[in-house]
């Protein structure tokens, strides 16, 4: 995934846009939301719990 801007995680690979709020699709192709998984935060390092 690239960086997120102005409130949407935007996918690379497709070109759909997804809420950062709670991973909704904002714009398709996609049709399912982003699925919500656990984070670690260490200073300006963000990884899955």
């Amino acid at each position: 995934m690239s960086a997120s801007t102005d409130g949407v995680i935007p996918c690379g690979c497709h070109g759909s846009q997804f809420s950062i709020e709670d991973g909704s699709v904002v714009r398709g192709p996609a049709t399912s939301p982003l699925s919500e998984i656990q984070i670690t935060v260490d200073g300006d390092t963000i990884s899955p719990a």
